[in-house]
């Protein structure tokens, strides 16, 4: 009784999709052969076909266990998803499923139907976490031969172009293009007050519109202005630059999706430059215009579709002033109101990302670190979920509303806020990588029928503000790159900058700051904090475990 009410419930919650049919084994005589077939349960009488199945491949399911892809696992901590051939219809599939706990069955449930490509899998524990996957390797094809192992040859064919070849969803090329063209120097850096700033919102807007988006702005266009102060601290417009896909399930009216990415950058060096680099142009390639170029990309690829919810293309402006043009966005609740905002996915510096991509925020909502286990499910590329507190860019706009919001990013370099941020150094196949990663995210978010659980924390005091880099009113520099994805106490160094006062004082890579001057460094929002309460020129102890060690260094710190 127990099994057949654990089955029950997972067959109703698919049992509401219309091409679902729930029946009994003791019901039937013989499996159907007109259709995709699940059996549930090793003691459903139909089960034998799958354990007959199996013998094609290195795979056996015994009462107590499972053996696949190499691995033997328990079945009282694991769910097994089995496919085979319908004996009597090869074309079509018999999936055998065990489900280990009754705990395990809603995940399962949500999860199975993202993991249509494998022929084998298994999930452990209540959430449940996938364990094993896998595809079956060919049998029995009349296109296989096995040779004769022992005879040896030398024998080369000439090599020969695939008789087809798919064309990628992504164009790096053209991402590459868009960011060598954001980032010349006919765009000015794209700094408020410039016509750099301007045109630049008038090729994002041209892009969107040929790329088949709705205008989702004012008065029907592509743009939403507000008001800032510009560097002269006199009033300027600004646009941010919004386009549609509106979406077509009623039950979601009003309800939207966010993905944004800040067309904006720090032109001739407004705001927070570094004193070194005032009146030279900052081309920004990284720092916005990779966000900018996988955007629209994924308005391309994305334009066609039909989502169950509102896709909405946002590219503020002013986010290098204070995240003006999201706040903006989010207050004025137009095209969308800020309460049916379902989620923002929010692209800033992502053109340069090592082997796996970070993803800030991911504690704003229950759900997001289990969507990133299904990404690398469905697409292979690795995340890591940063647990440090960096909110630096837009999303933190929608965070303040309560709204779950992440921030996806590449890697944090020693060229960020520089004139040194330049086109050639991006990696297209980061932009690649990117933009592949968002897509299934965004497609989960428009079609997810549940609501995300929101567990922001509550900010006590100020709004959360951006870090030291966004106009934090920190004057000091000490030529280190903090590495965002340590989750220690205090700030561990990746990167330190050539004749900088981190180097001058002998601070080096993976050093982890704990102590600077009286403040003990837990974490990369003291770090900040910390640094806005010096000055040029004065000199400060700073303590860092180095191999096991504490060492004392004396750094004299620069102006930024």
């Amino acid at each position: 009784p127990a099994l057949a009410e654990r089955y029950t419930k997972l067959a109703a919650l698919w049992s509401g999709r219309g091409n679902v049919t729930v029946t009994k084994d003791s019901d039937i005589t013989d499996i159907p052969t007109d259709a995709a077939v699940w059996i549930f349960g090793q003691n459903n009488k139909f089960y034998g076909v799958v354990k007959h199945g199996l013998k094609d491949y290195a795979a056996k399911i015994e009462d107590k266990s499972l053996t696949v892809g190499g691995k033997t696992l328990p079945l009282k901590e694991n769910s097994s998803i089995l496919v085979v051939r319908n004996p009597k219809n090869p074309e079509l599939p018999i999936v055998g499923l065990t489900a280990h706990s009754d705990a395990a069955i809603p995940g399962l449930a949500r999860k199975l139907p993202h993991y249509g490509k494998y022929s084998y899998l298994a999930f452990n524990g209540d959430e449940p976490t996938n364990t094993a996957k896998g595809q079956w390797p060919a049998v029995g094809s009349p296109l296989v031969a096995v040779l004769d192992q022992s005879v040896k040859s030398t024998a080369k064919l000439k090599p020969r172009k695939a008789l087809a070849y798919l064309k990628p969803l992504f164009d790096a090329s053209a991402m590459m293009d868009t960011i060598k063209t954001l980032s010349s120097k006919a765009y000015d850096g794209r700094g408020v007050g410039t016509k750099g700033l301007d045109k630049a919102g008038n090729y994002i807007a041209n892009a969107f519109a040929k790329a088949g988006l709705k205008p989702g702005g004012d008065n029907g266009t592509f743009f939403q202005s507000f008001t800032m102060n510009g560097p002269d601290g006199k009033p300027v417009t600004v646009k941010n630059v919004i386009g549609i896909i509106p979406g077509k399930n009623p039950k979601f009216k009003g309800q939207s999706v966010v993905v944004s990415a800040h067309y904006d950058h720090l032109g001739y060096g407004w705001p927070g430059v570094r004193t070194a680099f005032k009146g030279q142009m900052h081309p920004g390639a990284d720092d916005n215009g990779s966000g900018v170029a996988v955007l629209i990309e994924l308005a391309k690829a994305l334009s066609g579709s039909a989502p169950d919810r509102t896709i909405v293309f946002l590219s503020p402006s002013g986010e290098e002033a204070g995240l003006l043009g999201a706040r903006y966005y989010v207050k004025a609740s137009k095209p969308y109101p800020s309460d049916k905002i379902f989620a923002d996915v929010n692209l800033d510096t992502v053109g340069r990302a090592g082997k796996k991509i970070m993803v800030f925020s991911t504690d704003s909502a229950r759900e997001w670190p289990f969507i990133f286990m299904g990404t690398k499910a469905t697409t292979g590329i690795d995340t890591v979920l940063v647990k440090q507190a960096v909110n630096a860019s837009d999303h933190t706009a929608f965070l303040e509303a309560n709204i779950p919001a992440i921030h996806i990013f590449g890697s944090p370099t020693a060229d960020y806020h520089r004139p040194s941020d330049t086109a050639d150094k991006i990696d297209p196949n980061s932009l690649i990588r990117v933009a592949s990663l968002t897509k299934e995210v965004v497609e989960y978010l428009a079609e997810r029928p549940e609501p995300m659980h929101v567990q922001i924390k509550p900010e006590t005091g100020e709004k959360i503000l951006p870090p030291a880099g966004k106009t934090s009113g920190r004057k000091v520099a000490t030529g280190s790159v903090p590495d965002f994805t340590f989750s220690g106490k205090g700030v561990k160094v990746m990167e330190v900058t050539k004749n900088s006062a981190g180097e001058k004082a002998g601070l080096k890579p993976g050093d982890i700051i704990t102590k600077f001057g009286d403040k003990d460094i837990t974490d990369l929002r003291v770090y900040s904090d910390t640094l806005k309460t010096y000055e040029p020129g004065d000199k400060v102890e700073i303590i860092v475990e180095r191999d096991g060690k504490s060492v004392t260094l004396t750094l004299v710190l620069a102006a930024r």
